[in-house]
């Protein structure tokens, strides 16, 4: 009996230890992400019969936050619209 106590505990132990350096590491990433230089975003692409029409920001840092980099992201979705044909 106390064989089995000996190991459920070590386990419950080697869990918390898992969850913990989950933890630290997703801090680590987390300030890595949030306190690069870069400007950095993260989007899902919205397709119409398989050709791209549209961006949807999820996830951006401060760096990509700045006004210049909005103006930027602005010039990039209008790459996305189809130019206008000319009639001959």
């Amino acid at each position: 009996m106390l064989k089995i106590v000996a190991v459920r505990a070590c386990a419950e132990l080697e869990r918390l230890d898992a969850e913990h350096a989950l933890r630290d590491s997703e801090m680590h990433y987390r300030s890595l992400f949030d306190n690069m230089l870069n400007g950095f975003a993260y989007c899902l692409m919205l397709f119409e019969q398989g050709q791209p029409q549209d961006f949807i920001f999820l996830r951006v840092n401060k760096a990509f936050e700045t006004p210049a980099i909005l103006i930027l992201a602005k010039v990039v979705r209008a790459g996305l619209e189809p130019a206008p044909t000319q009639a001959i």
